[in-house]
């Protein structure tokens, strides 16, 4: 009978704890976000804290994610998944015959490719060494991939009054792209200290 009673005090005392961990994790995980949206846009000027927070909010993993390395590596994918629906459209324009472009858009969207797949390319690189811990190098492949984009817009300005058909495209990236600069300037600090 002693045996029995130590063993449900032990039972309660588990149980206990095990439902005070879950509540503590999910509110970890519940503030972690908005916390760091927070730091991000002070950290960096391109980072805005409501786009950050829908953008992280919504990417695959961010709700199970309990630190700035897994939301940083969620942030990086999140920019990686977001080039192909873009290479798609642009070759959806390029197949258009009903979109009847000019021959300086068509120019555009077309350096716009070989720009967005290089900056996929900066990016997976750019995960591999956050994911590594090297977060100047990291930033370095993620600024590369937001230079590519920004010069994929500044494409469309080559011809006075043409307008970007990848404008908003071209602008989300941007804000995700510096979201991921972010975390690398947040987390190289973190190293230093």
């Amino acid at each position: 009978m002693k045996h029995n009673k130590s063993l449900i005090i032990s039972s309660s005392i588990l149980i206990s704890f095990i439902i005070q961990f879950s509540f503590t994790y999910s509110i970890i995980s519940a503030n972690l976000i908005p916390e760091t949206c927070k730091k991000l846009s002070q950290a960096e000027s391109k980072v805005y804290y409501d786009f950050c927070e829908a953008a992280l909010g919504t990417a695959p993993g961010s709700a199970n994610a309990t630190s700035l390395t897994q939301l940083g590596s969620i942030s990086f994918n999140l920019d990686i998944s977001e080039v192909e629906p873009i290479l798609t459209k642009i070759d959806t324009l390029l197949k258009d015959p009903k979109s009847e472009l000019d021959p300086t858009t068509v120019d555009a969207l077309k350096a716009c490719t070989e720009l967005y797949s290089g900056a996929r390319d900066d990016l997976v690189s750019g995960l591999g060494n956050f994911e590594a811990e090297d977060y100047l190098m990291a930033k370095t492949n993620a600024s590369g991939a937001l230079d590519k984009v920004v010069s994929c817009e500044n494409g469309f300005k080559k011809k006075q009054g043409m307008v970007s058909v990848l404008s908003t495209e071209n602008s989300d990236f941007v804000k995700l792209v510096a979201i991921s600069i972010g975390f690398t300037k947040l987390l190289g600090v973190a190293l230093l200290n």
